[in-house]
């Protein structure tokens, strides 16, 4: 009674065990020929799966059964040949090489190292380089069109790796296949940033003159309104005292731990720094948006730092970041741009940027700009913001503050120490200065700015 049952069971494990020991010779076999850079026909699975979904988006093929499974695991339902995808100038973009191996480079780098996204912004850059000269539009508008070839492609893959044995192995000869990819580029690299701790890959430098009208654009376009435009009968003595405030550089702080205290330096200061992420916070009137503003002009005008003034409040996406930079000069190559050595990306609102469900695009706006140097302010830091550097905006010094009222009212008393504290956020100080009010208490400011 026993034999029977026995012979059975050792059956059946041995034919698991072989299955097993023939996966891992396959696994084995594969793994030899990645390290070894031969073509195997998973590598011919990607190239496949790639021709595939840009026919049938083109409409050059019919829509095969998978398709739709595919489709709706990407939650792009309703997308079957998408008219735009037929257009003549978008399937000479697609049909370009150069082209297909950036698509293929990002299809694969999605699969071999999931969550990794610091080579894209490489392979972006070329296709919209590509797009913008082939199809004689906006690089940026390829955007969506890219997501969606690469999102359908690696959806079907990942459906063959499951329900394949064979492909097992598919992930390390994608990684080979990412690396051999992005060796194969023969863009010069530009001098690099001592302080930078990555290896940047680009194309020719963009000429120095043409990154300074950039930078001049933003300035010009980003200029933070003045709360003076909204007391326009306030005195020309008023409007002279503010600007004893404005003239000042102003500090941050941190807490580096007991042992090294508080340390204390300028927004200027940032630019020479080890670190390369910086993050401003600071209460609303503080003044964060025109000390960002000021900082970069100064920048700018000494000529050493390339500054890129980034307005980012209520913008939803790293696209939308891209885009204010091909509006300001679209023969520009913006991936150039932003890992230039010699740039500063400087982001006001990061804390009101992609929030809600775009909040993803924070962590991909990082990954893009990976290595490059990064001033950026915000109502508060968050779990998010590990990247960064984290500093405080310090208030008005109370000289500043005492020197701003005295040229204001000449030849009065100065206010209770409790209010010129409370006057060391700009914005109260402005307003007190601009209305022209008298406090000499704290409860006087109270009802001059809740009525106001």
């Amino acid at each position: 009674m026993v034999l029977p049952w026995l012979k059975t069971g050792v059956a059946f494990i041995v034919r698991r065990l072989s299955a097993s020991l023939g996966r891992e010779l396959a696994r084995s076999r594969a793994q030899r020929r990645a390290v070894e850079g031969e073509a195997t026909s998973t590598t011919d699975g990607i190239a496949g799966a790639l021709d595939d979904t840009i026919n049938i988006l083109m409409g050059r093929s019919e829509t095969p059964s998978w398709w739709n499974g595919v489709v709706a695991s990407v939650r792009q339902r309703q997308i079957a040949a998408p008219q735009e995808f037929q257009n003549p100038s978008i399937q000479n973009w697609l049909d370009d090489e150069k082209v297909r191996a950036e698509l293929r480079g990002l299809i694969a780098n999605k699969i071999a190292t999931p969550g990794d996204h610091s080579l894209e912004e490489v392979s972006y850059g070329v296709l919209f380089e590509k797009y913008q000269s082939l199809a004689g539009e906006r690089g940026t508008n390829a955007s969506g069109k890219i997501d969606l070839i690469v999102a359908v492609t690696h959806a079907r893959l990942k459906s063959d790796m499951s329900s394949s044995p064979a492909t097992s192995a598919l992930s390390v000869q994608l990684q080979a296949t990412t690396e051999k990819l992005m060796n194969a580029r023969t863009a010069p690299s530009v001098p690099q940033d001592p302080h930078r701790t990555s290896v940047i890959r680009t194309a020719d430098p963009i000429p120095i003159a043409q990154l300074t009208k950039v930078a001049e654009s933003l300035l010009h376009a980003g200029r933070p309104p003045s709360v003076a435009l909204l007391f326009p009968e306030a005195s020309s003595k008023a409007r002279a005292a503010l600007e004893t405030a404005t003239e000042r550089r102003r500090t941050i702080s941190r807490e580096r731990g007991p042992a090294e205290g508080r340390i204390t330096t300028t927004v200027d200061a940032l630019i020479k720094s080890a670190e390369v992420k910086h993050l401003i916070i600071g209460e609303p009137g503080c003044g964060k948006t025109y000390t960002l503003w000021r900082t970069a002009k100064r920048i700018l005008d000494a000529g050493d730092v390339i500054p890129m003034y980034l307005p980012a409040t209520r913008l939803s996406t790293w696209t939308d970041l891209v885009q204010i930079i091909t509006a300001a000069e679209p023969d520009i190559s913006a991936s150039s741009l932003f890992t230039d050595p010699r740039v500063c990306i400087c982001i006001d609102g990061w804390s009101e940027f992609a929030t809600g469900e775009n909040m993803h695009e924070r962590q991909k706006t990082l990954n893009a700009l990976h290595g490059t140097r990064v001033i950026a302010t915000a109502k508060f830091a968050d779990a998010g913001d590990a990247a960064f550097d984290i500093w405080k905006l310090d208030l008005l010094p109370p000289d500043t503050v005492t020197e701003v009222v005295t040229k204001a009212h000449p030849g009065e008393p100065l206010p209770a120490r409790s209010v010129l504290e409370l006057l060391r956020l700009p914005l109260l100080l402005s307003l007190s200065v601009l209305t022209e009010m008298r406090a000499s208490a704290i409860g006087d400011l109270v009802p001059t700015f809740v009525g106001a």
